[in-house]
C-alpha cells in the first residue's frame, strides 16, 4: 500500500464504492472536482486502487482534515489512522499550527483512533434545524456584539473560543479569539437581550434555501424565543422561513431548546484539534 494524489481516472472507482457508506447523502460526488485543484486531495491505494480517500485544506495556520472514507471491505485495518498521521506530518511541513477536523458522535472508531494518535475533543456541537420560522414573531435585534459584551456574560463560545464555524462552509471550524472575533461581519454578530447568534450566508440543503446559523447560544428560554424571533427578522428580509445551524451540545442549552422544538440529539458532532 501506498498514499499519493487521487488521480482523474481514479474517479469513477472511488464514486463506485463510496455511495455504499453515505448513500446519496454523501457530499463528495458534489465537491471532489474542486478537491482536485485545491488542498491535498490523497488516496491510499492497494493494488493500483484507491481503498480510502480524505482531503486536506490549508486555512493559514490551520489543517483541516475533511472527507475521510475507507472502502467497507478495507475498515478496521488502521487505514484512516495511517491517513492521519500522514496528514499531520503534512502540515507540520506547510507550517501549521494545529491540525483540526470534525467526527460525529456515535463514530466512535473514529474517535478511539484520533484519539490514540494525540487529538484532543476542543468541543460539541448538535445540529439545530428550524422548517417553519414562520411561526414565530418577528423580534428587534442588536448587531455589532462586541467581544467584551460576549465574554462578559456566560455565553458558551466565551469558553469554547479554539473554534467557529468558518463563513464559507458549514462544516469548517475556526479557532476564534478577539481579533479573530472582530473580523466575523458586523452584521452577522446580533444579539438580543439573553441571546445571541452569528450568521453566515444563504445554504441550500435538499433544494430549498436555509438561513445558515453559525453559532447560537441563550442564556434562559426567553433569550433563546428572542433571538429565534430576530432570525425570523433576518430570514424574512431573504425571503427564507427555514433555519440550519448550529448549538453548544450543552445539557442546559439543549434542554431549553426541546422545550420549544424537537432536537436530534444524534445529531451531534465532536470538534477534534491536535496541536502541531
Amino acid at each position: 500500500m501506498y498514499i499519493d494524489r487521487v488521480k482523474l481516472s481514479d474517479m469513477d472507482y472511488i464514486l463506485s464504492w463510496i455511495k455504499d457508506i453515505w448513500g446519496e447523502h454523501d457530499y463528495i460526488p458534489h465537491v471532489w472536482r474542486r478537491w482536485m485543484k485545491e488542498g491535498e486531495f490523497l488516496a491510499i491505494y492497494d493494488n493500483e486502487k484507491p481503498i480510502a480517500i480524505w482531503h486536506i485544506k490549508w486555512l493559514g495556520d490551520t489543517a483541516w482534515f475533511e472527507g475521510m472514507r475507507v472502502k467497507p471491505e478495507y475498515q478496521g485495518r488502521g487505514l484512516a489512522k495511517k491517513a492521519n498521521i500522514y496528514s499531520l506530518d503534512l502540515a507540520r511541513q506547510k507550517g501549521c499550527r494545529r491540525a483540526m477536523l470534525i467526527t460525529m458522535k456515535d463514530n466512535l472508531p473514529a474517535q478511539k483512533s484520533l484519539e490514540s494518535i494525540g487529538f484532543v475533543r476542543a468541543a460539541k456541537y448538535t445540529i439545530l434545524r428550524v422548517d417553519d420560522l414562520s411561526v414565530l414573531e418577528p423580534k428587534k435585534f442588536n448587531i455589532g456584539l462586541s467581544w467584551n459584551q460576549l465574554t462578559s456574560k456566560y455565553y458558551r463560545l466565551a469558553d469554547n473560543n479554539y473554534i467557529m464555524a468558518w463563513r464559507r462552509s458549514p462544516w469548517i471550524f475556526l479557532p476564534v479569539y478577539r481579533d479573530a472575533y472582530n473580523r466575523i461581519y458586523r452584521n452577522d454578530r446580533i444579539y438580543v437581550d439573553d441571546g445571541v447568534a452569528i450568521t453566515g450566508p444563504t445554504i441550500q440543503l435538499g433544494g430549498e434555501n436555509y438561513i445558515y446559523v453559525r453559532y447560537l447560544d441563550a442564556l434562559s428560554i426567553d433569550g433563546y424565543l428572542d433571538i429565534l424571533g430576530a432570525l425570523k427578522e433576518v430570514s424574512d428580509k431573504k425571503g427564507i422561513s427555514k433555519l440550519y445551524g448550529y448549538i453548544p451540545s450543552d445539557p442546559e442549552l439543549i434542554e431549553m431548546v426541546k422545550g420549544v422544538h424537537e432536537v436530534d440529539e444524534e445529531k451531534t458532532f465532536y470538534v477534534y484539534k491536535y496541536d502541531l
